[in-house]
C-alpha cells in the first residue's frame, strides 16, 4: 500500500418519507491520499467518493436519484408517501393489554412513558404529611385535568397495573399497592 494520509468521509441523509416520519441512512468511507497528490486530485477523489456515498444512502432509503454533472440529485417524486420504510430502531414489543385511548390503562402507560407531562407523585407528600388532600389523585397530569390516577380504590385494593413502574421513584406495582393501602388507612 502506498504511503499517504488517510481520512474518513461520512455522509448522513435524512429525508421525510411520510407526513411526520423521517428516514435516515448513513455510510462512510476511508480515503487514502498518496504522498505527492495534487490538490485537484484530492478534490476529485473526494467528489467521486461523495457521489458514491450519496447513491448508497439513497438506495438504502429506497428513493430514486439521478447522477448529473453537479452531483447526485434525489428525485422528489420517488419518496414513498405511505412511509413503508422501517424506522432506524424498532421499539421494543409490548404485550397486548386491554384499554383504549382515554382509559385508566392508557393513563398509566402515558405516565410511565411521558414522565415530563405529569407532576411529581402526590403520594410521597401524603405519606410524609405535607399534602393535606388525602383523597386527591396520587398522580396528576400537568395539562390535561381529566388525567389523574390513584394508587388504590376506596376499599384499599390496588389500581396499579402489574406492568407499571413509577418513573419518578422506580417503585413497582406491588410496592405502590402497599403505599396505596397506607394512604387509604390515613383517610
Amino acid at each position: 500500500m502506498p504511503e499517504g494520509n488517510s481520512f474518513t468521509v461520512f455522509r448522513r441523509q435524512v429525508i421525510q418519507t411520510g407526513e411526520y416520519e423521517p428516514a435516515e441512512a448513513s455510510c462512510s468511507v476511508t480515503i487514502t491520499v498518496t504522498d505527492g497528490a495534487t490538490q485537484e486530485e484530492i478534490v476529485k477523489q473526494i467528489e467521486e467518493w461523495g457521489t458514491t456515498l450519496d447513491m448508497a444512502n439513497y438506495e438504502a432509503l429506497g428513493v430514486g436519484y439521478e447522477v448529473t454533472e453537479q452531483g447526485v440529485r434525489r428525485l422528489s417524486k420517488s419518496v414513498p408517501s405511505n412511509n413503508a420504510s422501517d424506522p432506524v430502531a424498532k421499539p421494543a414489543a409490548r404485550p397486548e393489554r386491554s384499554g383504549g385511548v382515554g382509559s385508566k390503562e392508557s393513563y398509566w402507560d402515558d405516565l410511565m412513558n411521558n414522565k415530563g407531562d405529569w407532576w411529581n407523585p402526590n403520594w410521597e407528600k401524603k405519606l410524609d404529611g405535607t399534602f393535606n388532600n388525602l383523597k386527591g389523585p396520587d398522580y396528576k397530569h400537568k395539562k390535561d385535568n381529566d388525567k389523574a390516577l390513584w394508587l388504590s380504590n376506596q376499599d384499599g385494593s390496588s389500581q396499579v397495573p402489574d406492568h407499571f413502574v413509577c418513573p419518578f421513584t422506580n417503585k413497582n406495582s406491588d410496592e405502590l399497592g402497599k403505599i396505596g393501602k397506607q394512604i387509604r388507612a390515613r383517610i
